[in-house]
């Protein structure tokens, strides 16, 4: 699978682990699995069998396109943070880059509503 596909799945199932609050080991017990596979899969490292898949489904209460389409769009506020984070790291210039572009969103959503 590509890097975009693992990503993708992994945005997700951290979204959805959220959602559920649930831990890491918590998903490793109910699926059988070791919290590694599941920390790989966070990380983006490998991906589950669709029998594992489907089985986070039916622990999440969602389809599998919640768990394996692109959805960045759909993020939740804390997944969002999350993702914003994994892009940037601890780099303190691109942390006062994107602070700086929010600004700029918040004003200019301020000026259309004038």
């Amino acid at each position: 699978m590509s890097s975009s596909f693992s990503n993708s799945f992994a945005r997700n199932l951290r979204d959805q682990l959220d959602k559920a609050n649930l831990s890491q080991t918590d998903l490793a017990v109910r699926l059988g699995v070791n919290k590694s596979s599941v920390s790989e899969w966070l990380a983006g490292k490998k991906w589950p069998r669709m029998e594992k898949i489907d089985a986070m489904c039916g622990i999440f209460g969602c389809r599998r396109a919640d768990l394996l389409d692109d959805q960045v769009d759909q993020l939740s506020p804390d997944g969002m943070i999350r993702e914003i984070f994994d892009i940037i790291g601890k780099d303190a210039e691109m942390q006062e880059r994107v602070l700086k572009f929010a600004r700029f969103l918040e004003a200019e959503k301020e000026e259309k509503r004038k």
